[in-house]
């Protein structure tokens, strides 16, 4: 997504103001706030303590690389309960993302304002895709710090509100919106999205998430189109409620499925390949349908081009596509995704 200004802030002068005083604005979307003092040079540790609760069991942190124009590590939505039961530790390498908001290439670039905002990606040796920039020509950039979190006091609780503790009902429909128009860089004349293979499932399950390896069963549905295997670990695992798949349709066509959800499996998960393509795919990955004042009506999300990974020399962790043969980022998205809500006869 596009950096909030909190986000800008600290990734561009390390300023935590604007980012605690829109956390204070969250209200009780937020349980609790750390901060840690910097780290003077490119090694050292801090440590802290921060508090997670039942319906705040997913953490984001974010730390300003220093010097640079607009670049920062952190960690997005990490989950730290499973099933439940909190984890006990957890450790996570720590990769350089751009926050879109300033265009420097290198550590030391002068400020220059990105207007409009770009999407915040990850650094890597191809992207941006030019000579000038820190990290060109890496095959695969090392992570820059390491994140480890210790559990120190434990009562994990549900995994959902007891607004959501009945069943729901929701039709899934993915429209396609990849054209020449919107993207004359890559359009090729068989543009077609793959099937949407994916489910409902609980906290302790991962279909895919960004900046993690792509499974085995992922790879073989986005670089060949194979659902089966996929879709037999979806049908057999107790953490799904609900394995669905969707139709192959044309870079504009349309369809419809409908999926099930409940109290302990609200999250959805979903992708579907982009053909031709080596290895990239469009989808959700946690999306959670309920909200603090039960399940959601309806929702609707854009979707853009993921590669997995997967087509390359090194297996490495799945990435947002922020340009390339799509042309200079951001890039266009290339399909929506809406779940709608079924509402109950007679309710």
């Amino acid at each position: 997504g596009l950096s909030s200004r909190g986000v800008r802030f600290m990734a561009e002068f390390g300023s935590q103001g604007p980012l605690t005083q829109e956390m204070n604005q969250a209200g009780n979307n937020v349980y609790d706030m750390v901060a840690f003092s910097s780290i003077g040079s490119g090694t050292g540790s801090r440590s802290g303590t921060l508090r997670v609760g039942g319906m705040h069991s997913l953490v984001s942190l974010v730390s300003m690389i220093a010097p640079s124009p607009d670049w920062f590590v952190g960690v997005h939505d990490l989950n730290l309960c499973k099933g439940t039961t909190w984890i006990k530790s957890h450790t996570q390498n720590l990769f350089p993302y751009d926050a879109g908001t300033d265009s420097g290439l290198t550590f030391t670039a002068r400020n220059q304002r990105t207007v409009p905002k770009e999407r915040i990606y990850r650094l890597t040796g191809t992207n941006p895709n030019n000579s000038a920039s820190s990290f060109y020509g890496y095959e695969t950039v090392p992570h820059m710090a390491i994140l480890a979190f210790t559990l120190i006091s434990q009562a994990c609780p549900p995994t959902s509100p007891p607004v959501c503790m009945s069943n729901a009902s929701y039709i899934i429909t993915l429209t396609g919106t990849w054209t020449n128009e919107t993207h004359p860089n890559y359009f090729p004349s068989s543009a077609q999205f793959g099937r949407l293979i994916g489910g409902s499932h609980s906290v302790d399950y991962s279909v895919w998430r960004i900046s993690d390896l792509a499974t085995k069963a992922v790879e073989e549905l986005v670089e060949r189109g194979k659902p089966k295997r996929l879709l037999q670990q979806l049908r057999t695992s107790s953490s799904v409620f609900h394995a669905v798949s969707l139709k192959a349709i044309p870079s504009t066509g349309k369809t419809k499925r409908i999926i099930n959800v409940d109290a302990t499996h609200p999250l959805v998960s979903l992708a579907a390949r982009i053909s031709p393509s080596p290895d990239w795919f469009v989808g959700v990955s946690d999306l959670n349908m309920c909200s603090t004042t039960g399940w959601m009506n309806s929702i609707s999300i854009d979707f853009f081009p993921y590669d997995a990974g997967t087509d390359s020399k090194r297996h490495v962790p799945i990435s947002k596509i922020s340009g390339s043969v799509f042309g200079p980022p951001p890039v266009s998205k290339l399909a929506t995704l809406k779940l709608t809500k079924r509402v109950k006869r007679g309710g």
